[in-house]
């Protein structure tokens, strides 16, 4: 909504963004929505007249958006807002009558921002069209449901499904109490041997990795925007997601300090053995967390195949399922060879890892 412009204070810079004509129009269509409850047909017109042609439907980007009150919206803490370090356009409170007035329209539809029986709402994003699901209640049914708000897009699942889903998906990194003992010491000599292996340049990987980011960010606001479509959009978001996560892969393993290592490993195996159950007791905040520390990014939901699809996974976890096949020889009794496990690999965007 404007240039912008820095300037150095301390020795920090700051940034600031100086409101052009068009954010002064967005400004006034934010207050006209809050307090007046325009329509979004009289928004617009009111703004052509103005001199800003915009389509109706294109408000509710704007409308929905933080960033004009002061937050945004960061892939470092998937699912929550922050705190940004410019000047707002609108305030808070002119934000949530802007929502409160759009909710009226939503036709016995209620959108749930934090309740307890959606955890998964942002977690899961559309594996179709790489949109976060939001969750919402059938009123008449005291159903919930997550849904994909994509136009043309619109995958929705029962809550109900979702979660035992996501249980199972669980499961799959769940392990043997008994069994944990021999798990760990598997774990501990597998991820010291990858931490001692040939160090590698850290930084010249993680500046390579905020580039595709960037990258990442950017074919997703043309996708957004309309500007490309979604074969193309799929067919490059996944492959930079694909690079995106060997290089995080990499950085995790190389990262790991070796004086937490074992401490790491050892609550690792606790929560692994019991994994499902300690999600589906746990309250929002604490499943928000579980969900986050396992699968860092987030998952996908393939509608048509009605089942989640897996990207980053953390390191500790991500060697469960391979250790697991090479435990089943110690429960017959046999001895495991502990200094021949080979580090394992996680193939690019498949859920468990194999050796």
């Amino acid at each position: 909504m404007g240039g912008q412009f820095k300037t150095l204070t301390g020795g920090h810079f700051h940034r600031f963004f100086q409101i052009n004509k068009q954010g002064e129009l967005l400004k006034r269509a934010f207050e006209w929505k809050a307090n007046k409850d325009w329509s979004l047909v009289k928004i617009a017109e009111k703004l052509d007249t103005l001199g800003w042609s915009i389509p109706p439907k294109r408000l509710t980007h704007y409308f929905r958006n933080p960033f004009y009150c002061g937050y945004i919206v960061s892939s470092l803490i998937p699912g929550e807002m922050i705190d940004g370090k410019h000047v707002p356009l609108i305030s808070k409170n002119t934000f949530l009558k802007v929502h409160e007035n759009l909710s009226k329209f939503n036709s016995g539809y209620q959108i749930e921002q934090e309740v307890e029986a959606l955890p998964l709402k942002q977690f899961v994003k559309c594996n179709c069209c790489g949109t976060s699901m939001t969750g919402y209640l059938v009123k008449k049914k005291n159903l919930y449901y997550y849904k994909c708000n994509q136009k043309g897009c619109k995958k929705n699942r029962s809550q109900r499904v979702l979660h035992e889903k996501f249980e199972e998906l669980l499961s799959e990194y769940r392990i043997d109490s008994k069994l944990a003992p021999i798990m760990e010491e598997m774990m501990n000599y597998v991820l010291e041997k990858k931490m001692n292996e040939t160090p590698t340049d850290i930084k010249g990987i993680k500046i390579n990795l905020a580039d595709l980011k960037k990258k990442l960010n950017k074919i997703e606001e043309r996708f957004v925007m309309g500007e490309i479509d979604q074969e193309l959009f799929l067919k490059y978001r996944d492959k930079i997601s694909s690079e995106i996560e060997n290089k995080e892969k990499k950085i995790d393993g190389d990262e790991i300090a070796l004086s937490n290592l074992q401490n790491a490993v050892s609550i690792c195996m606790k929560m692994a053995s019991n994994l499902p159950s300690m999600w589906k007791k746990a309250n929002y905040n604490g499943k928000r967390k579980l969900q986050y520390l396992v699968f860092p990014e987030g998952i996908r939901y393939d509608r048509k195949k009605d089942d989640y699809r897996t990207t980053r996974i953390n390191l500790l976890f991500s060697g469960i399922p391979y250790l697991t096949t090479l435990i089943e020889d110690y429960k017959k009794g046999d001895s495991i060879k502990i200094d021949q496990i080979p580090t394992w690999v996680v193939p690019p965007g498949l859920e468990p890892g194999t050796p």
